[in-house]
């Protein structure tokens, strides 16, 4: 019961933020990839395979598909950290944690 609790309180987190940062989501940034450089669509819906070990202040280990999300949405953790609602989260120290269970430095921004 309270992980289908947790799950509608992350679709409406996620409805919320599409609705509050209309040009966050639709944001494109160039990375590195590893054949040169790609596009990476900016999309917080795309964070949904990590949101709960990102957001749900428990100690949920991050499956190796919410790694390779992160991994991918690199070149957006610096809009991601500016957005009001999703910024707070990431700067958690349980977020930090889910960015070094999965090998990756957390971003620092400008």
């Amino acid at each position: 019961m309270k992980l289908r609790t947790l799950g509608g309180i992350l679709i409406v987190l996620v409805g919320v933020i599409q609705i509050l940062s209309p040009t966050l989501i639709r944001a494109t940034a160039i990375g590195r990839g590893p054949v040169g450089e790609e596009k990476v669509t900016c999309d917080i819906k795309g964070l949904e395979p990590c949101l709960l070990p990102l957001i749900s202040h428990k100690e949920i280990p991050p499956t190796p598909h919410c790694c390779a999300t992160l991994t991918e949405h690199q070149p957006c953790y610096c809009g991601y950290l500016k957005d009001y609602w999703l910024g707070p989260e990431l700067k958690s120290p349980d977020a930090h944690k889910v960015f070094d269970a999965c090998k990756i430095p957390f971003p620092t921004c400008p």
